[in-house]
């Protein structure tokens, strides 16, 4: 397996969109913030968080976050070292072709959300309720 120290997700969603709380101890994660407005609970502290914010969640700390703007949203995650979501979204489906632009269609049907939290378990990813 190819050693990794970082991963970067480039991520759009719908306005209705959320991440449940949970946490990954083993990794730091940054979301930094391009378009929209979301709230963040990070370890019971809630934080408003809009374009231009920088949003740094400490290694292992319960964090969830909900988009609370009319738009859609759009953000770069960076996970440092990266191996945790690296192996996790690895899982998730296809990689994209090299030098591809555009998101491919969504799936048909909708995740296996029990083998996903299964999935996170193995990984170290707690996800809370």
């Amino acid at each position: 397996m190819q050693e990794v120290d970082q991963a970067f997700e480039r991520e759009y969603g719908t306005p209705d969109l959320s991440m449940p709380p949970n946490s990954h101890p083993g990794e730091n994660e940054v979301f930094c913030i391009l378009e929209g407005t979301y709230a963040f609970v990070i370890e019971g502290q809630e934080h408003i968080a809009r374009a231009g914010d920088v949003v740094p969640i400490p290694n292992g700390a319960v964090h969830a976050l909900k988009n609370i703007g009319e738009g859609p949203r759009r953000m770069f995650i960076f996970n440092v070292p990266g191996r945790i979501h690296a192996a996790f979204f690895a899982h998730l489906g296809e990689p994209m072709p090299r030098g591809a632009r555009n998101f491919p269609p969504a799936a048909d049907t909708p995740p296996d959300i029990p083998r996903l939290i299964e999935q996170a378990r193995e990984l170290g990813i707690t996800l809370h309720h």
